[in-house]
């Protein structure tokens, strides 16, 4: 059954009723050879599933006839928040499509000193890459993308477990998720390419960050903080 994520909200008022969708996602459906007729399971990315039928289609835009709709289950806990640094070229587009599949709550792109900063404009791209891999991966939450943020305001975020992924960090990543208490939120902070310098490590642990290596390879930017959220995820399980 074909999938669609509507804007958040699409949904107050409208079970049993008929939905209008805009122009551009009628033309997502017709991209995907949806006819009149045609059952389509649909999220608003706000909790909230529902199921409905393509009551009309046409180049002005889309009617779907809701059939029902309903709460969909809490996201896993811990909560996850990457604190991604900004890459070069379509880096960040690549984590956030790849991050967003796997259940983060939070993306945050973080600007460093060696960061480059023209992703300012970039932000609406990232959403629209978020909605997609909602669409792809069955989730009913969407993952929240945050503006471009200094690293000493990310630094503040809130969470039980910070993180820093740094080679040749004083633990492993699996020693710490393998701790006695469960948290509720973990950070991970991911550097841009050539990582960190050693003010920013040292900022980091002043806000009660924990360096951490996840072996003794070096990974590159866009891939290491995928990877740090696939071993959280199993590890918590």
């Amino acid at each position: 059954m074909r999938r669609l994520v509507l804007p958040a909200g699409s949904f107050r008022g409208h079970e049993g009723r008929r939905l209008e969708i805009s122009p551009e996602l009628a033309q997502h459906l017709r991209v995907l050879r949806v006819g009149e007729g045609q059952e389509l399971e649909l999220t608003d990315g706000e909790g909230w599933v529902a199921s409905g039928v393509v009551d009309r289609l046409d180049r002005r835009g889309a009617w779907i006839l809701l059939r029902t709709i309903e709460a969909a289950p809490a996201p896993s806990r811990p909560e996850i928040v990457l604190l991604q640094g900004v890459g070069k070229g379509d880096k960040l587009d690549t984590v956030t499509r790849q991050v967003a599949e796997m259940g983060v709550a939070r993306l945050v792109p973080v600007l460093t000193e060696r960061s480059v900063a023209t992703r300012h404009q970039r932000i609406d791209r990232l959403r629209v890459i978020v909605d997609d891999a909602v669409r792809v991966s069955g989730r009913a939450h969407r993952m929240q993308v945050a503006p471009p943020t200094l690293l000493k305001d990310a630094l503040q975020c809130e969470a039980d477990l910070r993180i820093v992924l740094q080679l040749g960090g004083q633990k492993s990543l699996r020693t710490l998720l393998e701790m006695d208490t469960k948290p509720s939120v973990v950070a991970l902070l991911v550097g841009p390419e050539g990582g960190f310098s050693t003010a920013e490590i040292e900022a980091a642990g002043q806000a009660a960050f924990v360096c951490a290596h996840m072996g003794s390879y070096t990974f590159r930017t866009e891939t290491a903080g995928p990877a740090a959220v696939a071993m959280t995820r199993y590890a918590y399980l």
